[in-house]
């Protein structure tokens, strides 16, 4: 994991979050693991909270449904972005998922997504 946030209720992703240099290793288990935790142990200020994972990568779903069910219990969503990588690759981890080739420019659904408070 690169990059890690906790952005307030209605406050916006900050860019930064999208502009993390990519170089291997993607370990979607480790991202989202950490993130429930960190949910989980901040359980007033973070109910209904949204985990968004931007990657380039894909890893091995086998403990992607365990993972969602803790994220349901939590009352999470989990947002997938995906750079140049199929729907399948998060398909197994996300409750929504979008795909994009590169971040020069983000569709306006996609941006929505991610950045409306």
């Amino acid at each position: 994991m690169k990059y890690e946030v906790i952005v307030k209720p209605t406050e916006p992703l900050p860019e930064a979050a999208l502009c993390q240099g990519c170089g291997g290793g993607t370990s979607i288990d480790a991202a989202l693991t950490r993130a429930l935790k960190i949910i989980e142990t901040h359980p007033g200020a973070l109910r209904k909270s949204d985990v968004v994972l931007v990657t380039d990568g894909g890893s091995d779903p086998t403990t992607a449904p365990a993972l969602r069910q803790a994220a349901e219990r939590l009352n999470v969503t989990l947002l997938g972005l995906g750079i140049g990588v199929s729907l399948d690759a998060l398909t197994p981890w996300c409750s929504e998922v979008h795909t994009v080739e590169d971040l020069t420019n983000l569709d306006a659904p996609i941006a929505t997504s991610l950045f409306a408070a």
